[in-house]
């Protein structure tokens, strides 16, 4: 491989340019199959061997191939860019400001596989620029994959843009991009008529640091809806399952007193989700307010959720 492509140098301008491109034609038309059966090991080599080609493949598949959204040549694409990174980055800010909608989309996909946050002014120029709310929620997820919160205050309007899916977007980032700050706005998402925004706010709560608890358990004695009151309840439960170790440990206490009274909501599903925060808190006082409970609670949904806490085998046949 690397000698064919030291030899290839030292042929004349116009070999070089024709023969240059039909090896890396021959390489890329491997790259881009499937890596099943007899191409399990051929795709992955390929790609490499494109990748090693460095700013050569990169001029090749940003002049020739990137104008297209089909998987198999979008990931023979991203193994190039992922192995130059630095090298890359000015031709997917390039093919982010191209005026063909496919090569934009696929830049924006590559962008967000590799999280290059260097893309992340031009894409917020594009957020500005943008009308068209399709386009405006692929930009939002690729700036949500990147991660860098540099572009939440620009993402914050788009929860209350007028189309729902750029406002699904605009929530999906937020997730990824967890802030204490912005606990106020997880709170208002948590009463969103959509599911997957509510669901995004449990998420991006549930990765917040441990001193926030306090602001949680604040806002939760506040909500008068049982609806609200078990997504800020369910969120402390995923916190304490997703972040393990001694990390929340200065917090259960205060964790135990103030879910305890929810064990005897009115609503079953508030019910259940406390269930489920106190055993992922823990604690010997949690156990015995789980087994009072279970020896009262009549509900399906309550009894298996207990069951599952206390690890007790279901009477149901």
């Amino acid at each position: 491989m690397w000698a064919l492509a030291t030899a290839l140098l030292f042929l004349a301008p116009d070999t070089l340019n024709d023969s240059l491109k039909a090896k890396l034609e021959e390489i890329y038309q491997v790259a881009t199959q499937w890596g099943v059966g007899e191409n399990k090991e051929k795709v992955p080599e390929a790609r490499k061997e494109l990748a090693s080609y460095g700013k050569v493949a990169l001029d090749f598949l940003f002049s020739e191939k990137i104008k297209t959204l089909k998987t198999l040549d979008l990931r023979a694409i991203l193994a190039v860019v992922k192995a130059n990174r630095e090298e890359a980055t000015p031709y997917l800010l390039d093919a982010l400001e191209n005026e063909n909608d496919t090569i934009r989309r696929a830049a924006l996909w590559l962008c967000a596989k590799v999280k290059d946050s260097a893309a992340v002014p031009t894409l917020l120029d594009l957020l500005a620029q943008e009308k068209r709310p399709r386009m405006i929620a692929r930009i939002l997820y690729t700036l949500g994959e990147i991660r860098d919160t540099v572009a939440v205050s620009r993402i914050l309007p788009y929860l209350h843009h007028e189309d729902e899916k750029v406002r699904v977007r605009a929530a999906s980032a937020l997730r990824n991009m967890p802030l204490p700050r912005l606990l106020e706005t997880y709170g208002e998402m948590l009463r969103a008529p959509n599911m997957q925004i509510r669901m995004q706010a449990v998420q991006a709560i549930s990765r917040l640091p441990g001193d926030v608890i306090p602001e949680i358990l604040a806002h939760l004695e506040r909500e008068t809806g049982f609806q609200s009151a078990r997504l800020w309840i369910r969120a402390l439960a995923e916190m304490f399952r997703r972040q393990s170790g001694d990390s929340l440990e200065p917090w259960k206490p205060q964790c135990r007193k103030a879910l305890f009274p929810y064990l005897e909501a009115s609503e079953p599903v508030v019910r259940a989700y406390t269930v489920q925060a106190l055993a992922a808190i823990g604690g010997e006082s949690v156990r015995r307010r789980l087994q009072d409970l279970y020896e009262t609670e009549d509900h399906p949904l309550v009894r298996t959720v207990l069951e599952e806490a206390l690890h007790t085998p279901s009477s149901t046949p």
